[in-house]
Formats: C-alpha cells, sequence, structure tokens
C-alpha cells in the first residue's frame, strides 16, 4: 500500500495468527481514520468469533478519541458501543 492509506489488524493467539484483515482506503482518508478502521474491524472479528479479545492498536488518537465521553466521532461512537455491548469479550489497550 506503498504511498496510499491502509488499514490492518493481525488476530494472534499464543504467538500464531489466527486472522488477518487489510484494507486500502480512499486517497482522502487519513492515518486516524485508518486507526478507527482497524479498531472497528478487529472488534467485528472478536464479535464473530465469540472470542475474548484484548485489542492492541499503536493509533493513540483513534484511541484517545475512543475513550472519550466527549467525542463527536461517529466512529468512535460506534466503537464505543460496541465495546459497551460486549464488555467481558472486548478490552483496549493505550
Amino acid at each position: 500500500m506503498e504511498g496510499n492509506v491502509g488499514s490492518v489488524f493481525v488476530a494472534l493467539e499464543d504467538n500464531t495468527q489466527l486472522h488477518e484483515w487489510m484494507a486500502k482506503l480512499q486517497p482522502e482518508n487519513n492515518e486516524f481514520q485508518a486507526g478507527f478502521l482497524a479498531i472497528h474491524e478487529a472488534i467485528i472479528w472478536g464479535i464473530e468469533q465469540n472470542a475474548v479479545c484484548n485489542i492492541w492498536s499503536d493509533s493513540i488518537s483513534s484511541l484517545l478519541a475512543i475513550k472519550s465521553l466527549k467525542t463527536t466521532k461517529k466512529t468512535a461512537k460506534t466503537v464505543q458501543t460496541l465495546l459497551s455491548q460486549h464488555p467481558r469479550k472486548l478490552t483496549m489497550t493505550i
């Protein structure tokens, strides 16, 4: 995805890769949006797998927006809703 914005997440268990997801975003998208998208897709995958998941991200800005109760970002609010609906299955780490 050289020269473009991409989004990716990898699901691991005991250092074994279980799943990989990636997407090439439109030129008007930025890294902030890519971070949200990867987190969102990881959450959806975890829910579909009925797995207990720890989600790690290097997108500090996305994680802080998700953590904030005052966020105005639609994707952050969607992620907040998913996390609140599955509190024993999903955790986020900054």
